[in-house]
């Protein structure tokens, strides 16, 4: 991405649990885990200047990452 013009804002990010898709959940896409460093929500954000994500992933699994950007004000 054009790191001149926008800048990175954070992460929201949907971690998959394998098995059987949730149809209530993401489009009928995943079967999201809960993530006990948010309260257990299905989701998690970082926020900041998240650049890079380092993420272990398995086969069958999908994960859903939105990446927030901004564009710069010079």
């Amino acid at each position: 991405m054009d790191f001149a013009r926008f800048k990175a804002t954070g992460a929201t990010v949907v971690v998959d649990a394998g098995g059987a898709t949730n149809p209530a959940v993401h489009d009928g896409l995943l079967n999201p885990q809960a993530q006990p460093d948010n309260g257990g929500q299905l989701w998690r954000a970082e926020t900041g200047e998240v650049l890079l994500q380092g993420i272990q992933t398995f086969q069958g699994q999908t994960n859903r990452i939105e990446w927030a950007k901004k564009v710069t004000t010079r």
